[in-house]
């Protein structure tokens, strides 16, 4: 969703591709608990509501009521990189990305 809205411009996972072009990204068809928790956390949370999602504590499991199973976006993929300690990504991406497994990729879209 971050993406869809322009709150990201780069993917930061921990996955690598040799894939380059048009990636269509879709939401998932439930959010996990700990996703939904995500969402009401900083920095995530000021990211939806400057997208126009609004917390609402009616709907337990999507209090932002993101879209979910279709697809949100497509994006193109120019480049994938791993990341080291000379290009570590700006913000928002740093804080908004996933590095969970300590070895970060940084996939380039436009």
């Amino acid at each position: 969703m971050l993406i869809a809205f322009g709150a990201e411009r780069i993917e930061t996972s921990s996955w690598s591709s040799n894939y380059r072009g048009p990636l269509a990204i879709h939401a998932p068809k439930n959010l996990s608990l700990g996703g939904t928790k995500l969402c009401g956390e900083a920095p995530f949370r000021a990211a939806l509501e400057a997208g126009g999602y609004q917390f609402c504590d009616a709907f337990k499991r999507n209090p932002f009521q993101l879209p979910l199973g279709v697809v949100v976006a497509v994006a193109t993929v120019v480049d994938v990189q791993r990341i080291d300690a000379s290009k570590v990504p700006g913000e928002p991406e740093r804080s908004l990305g996933d590095d969970t497994s300590g070895d970060m990729r940084d996939g380039r879209l436009k």
